[in-house]
């Protein structure tokens, strides 16, 4: 415990300044009040200085990372679940009656006659969308059976949806994208986005964080089979034949009677593959896959990251989310994996934004650490993400005026 203390003594941290991208780290409270304040009155309080020393992050945007394919067409995206499932699809606006049925039973199931249950088997602690395509169908589960009337077309409201973000000649565009993401501080509840983020980052030669914005809309919906493809794309192109099979098996699945208009994008990749009559392995569904897991933080880390996040779990939100954030400048100090530290600040930006803080003027300077901090990691890691964490830390500055 004398070792832990010793380093939970020098993780309090706060507020970085952005000149020269060098650190000076002020404590950050609950109430976003800086040490800088309380230093008039307790000139004796050290501040303390924290160099990140950010290693090469484990998806690597350098310029010797191989070339990325061309850019896919804005119909297809990639993302991935998460071991721990968000709340269910019928919330997300992705998600309508229009042209999907919302499963939520797990019995046997088939449409038109067709067996659909092994998807169902992968998701056994929440409901699951079928996206359909338009006309009447025969939903049969278990012992009960209905006639489900699908009116719209899904791969109709996608395309609506990536026009808001491209220009004329089919090019998703920065600012349009960014603009988006603002209100949430980059935080999604919705597949469509960070899928089309992905698409961006596709766009512009940039494989590394495309896979991980489409594992971020899997990890939103699992059942996103326009994600699933990407990645099984993205996985072809470099060489993981092992991964881009799953994910392709994944996305056939998922597209019963070709709901989310990607069949054409299935064959095309099978063709490719060499063996295109190739038939579909068992649907192997592993959350895992889709996020970068805590796992490897070790002791004595994890016992200061799990000290400092309980400490603030009982404090409410803005406890909660200062204790990320300090979580994170720690282990930015300690030199471990960049990718550790943007989880940590992940966790800090959704608290603010679940306890409605984010928009809050009271806790304006701690969404402002938080962000730095998130463009400072990402830029330590060479993560392309970077400019749009800049972005979102600028206009909150701006917003604060």
């Amino acid at each position: 415990m004398a070792a832990v203390a010793g380093l939970l003594a020098a993780t309090i941290l706060g507020v970085v300044a952005l000149r020269g991208r060098r650190t000076t780290v002020e404590p950050v409270t609950a109430s976003g009040t800086s040490e800088e304040a309380k230093a008039a009155a307790e000139p004796t309080k050290p501040r303390i200085k924290i160099g990140l020393k950010g290693r090469k992050a484990i998806f690597d945007d350098s310029d010797d990372a191989p070339p990325a394919p061309p850019p896919q067409p804005p119909e297809t995206a990639v993302a991935a679940p998460p071991p721990t499932l968000p709340p269910a699809t019928a919330n997300l606006p992705w998600h309508d009656a229009s042209w999907s049925a919302l499963i939520e039973s797990h019995d046997a199931i088939s449409v038109d006659g067709v067996d659909r249950s092994a998807p169902a088997t992968r998701w056994p602690l929440r409901p699951w969308p079928v996206v359909l395509p338009p006309g009447h169908h025969i939903l049969a589960i278990g012992k009960q059976a209905k006639v489900q009337d699908q009116t719209a077309s899904f791969p109709d409201y996608y395309a609506k949806q990536a026009a808001k973000y491209c220009d004329d000649k089919q090019r998703y565009v920065f600012e349009q994208l960014a603009a988006a993401s603002r209100p949430g501080l980059g935080r999604f509840s919705d597949p469509l986005l960070p899928h089309f983020w992905g698409n961006y980052w596709w766009q512009e030669k940039r494989p590394d964080a495309a896979i991980r914005a489409w594992k971020t809309a899997i990890r939103i919906e699992p059942a996103f089979a326009p994600s699933h493809l990407n990645l099984a794309y993205a996985f072809q192109e470099g060489a993981d034949p092992a991964q881009a099979e799953a994910e392709l098996a994944i996305a056939a699945a998922l597209n019963v009677q070709d709901g989310y208009g990607i069949a054409r994008h299935i064959r095309r990749l099978r063709d490719k593959s060499g063996d295109p009559q190739k038939s579909d392995p068992a649907v192997r569904f592993e959350p895992r896959r889709y996020v970068d897991s805590m796992e490897e933080l070790q002791e004595p880390h994890a016992a200061v990251v799990n000290l400092l996040t309980s400490l603030g779990s009982h404090a409410g939100h803005a406890a909660l989310a200062a204790s990320w954030n300090n979580a994170a400048v720690y282990l930015q100090r300690e030199g471990l994996n960049p990718i550790l530290v943007m989880q940590c600040l992940g966790k800090a930006r959704d608290t603010l934004v679940a306890g409605g803080l984010a928009a809050s003027p009271a806790d304006t300077e701690l969404t402002q650490s938080v962000l730095h901090h998130m463009t400072l990691a990402a830029h330590r890691a060479g993560m392309s993400e970077e400019r749009l964490y800049a972005d979102l830390e600028n206009h909150s500055k701006a917003g604060a005026r």
